[in-house]
């Protein structure tokens, strides 16, 4: 009695499979903006068998596989930030089956403030460094802003910092907001892109008028830190009357530089009649100047 070998079937053919990246994240400009589901560009993943793959600006990744493989998503990692450092940090797993396109998805509509301070900070410091790079091209410079430290929900409260290439937010408490959105997180990364072109001025408060411009040119608002304390008030206005050198202290200081440059935007966008031209002339204008390394305004 002898068993016959059993002829194997072909395998089967690897095919391309699209998986996209969705995550509840706050957008909008205030602190306390809704959450909305939205693709999350620039997030680096690890996919088993695969390796590293990188969404793009649709939160979408193409994969070749022949085989389901399961995916899973924990602490943010991205093409413009590092590791996102911090409690309360998503996690989440799919399976792809190939040829199927799938949605991984992070977070729900019910996410705690301090979850989404991860997907937002994610969001926020990806779109703030592509901006850049639009402007200021590719460079060494935002290379190495690549590399940014974001900690998000640190023990504290009503702050946001930024040091040697990191991005520090504060978890509520004490009348303010967790810190960690929008403008906040283009202002404290505004100080590290001029870091990396120079260093840090603060002469009359000159970078935290760079953190506060990026602030504001990104959300194209003049409400620097909307919802800050208060859910619609700004914690500072570049529609401001201050005249350099202005106040007691940088972020006073910083206001005549910020609110040039957000009525600069503002008065062209009437005198040309149209805000897109306005706004990538200011771009120009202003944010091309980081280059420049100024000292003072």
């Amino acid at each position: 009695h002898h068993m016959a070998a059993k002829a194997a079937g072909p395998l089967p053919a690897p095919v391309n499979t699209t998986v996209t990246v969705m995550g509840w994240t706050r957008t909008g400009i205030d602190a306390f903006s809704a959450l909305v589901n939205v693709p999350q560009a620039g997030l680096v993943l690890n996919v088993p068998g695969i390796g590293l793959v990188t969404t793009d600006n649709n939160g979408q990744f193409v994969i070749n596989i022949a085989a389901p493989v399961s995916i899973s998503v924990g602490s943010l990692d991205g093409r413009h930030h590092a590791v996102i450092v911090g409690a309360n940090a998503p996690t989440g797993s799919t399976t792809v089956n190939p040829g199927v396109a799938t949605t991984l998805q992070i977070l729900t509509s019910g996410a705690t403030v301090n979850q989404a301070a991860h997907t937002t900070t994610s969001w926020f410091t990806d779109r703030v460094n592509e901006y850049c790079r639009s402007i200021l091209g590719n460079s060494a410079e935002l290379a190495t802003a690549d590399n940014v430290v974001p900690t998000v929900n640190i023990a504290n409260t009503c702050n946001a910092y930024y040091t040697n290439n990191t991005i520090n937010f504060y978890q509520a408490g004490g009348g303010c907001a967790n810190t960690a959105f929008s403008s906040v997180v283009a202002h404290e990364w505004g100080h590290g892109i001029d870091d990396r072109y120079g260093g840090i001025s603060q002469t009359n408060g000159l970078s935290e008028g760079w953190g506060d411009i990026l602030g504001m040119y990104i959300i194209d608002s003049p409400l620097l830190g909307s919802g800050f304390q208060t859910a619609g008030v700004a914690l500072r206005d570049g529609n401001n009357t201050l005249q350099y050198p202005s106040g007691s202290g940088v972020h006073a200081q910083g206001q005549s530089w910020m609110g040039f440059a957000w009525k600069l935007r503002d008065r062209l966008a009437i005198t040309l009649g149209n805000r897109p031209a306005a706004i990538a002339l200011t771009d120009d204008i202003v944010i091309s100047t980081l280059a420049a390394d100024a000292v003072n305004q």
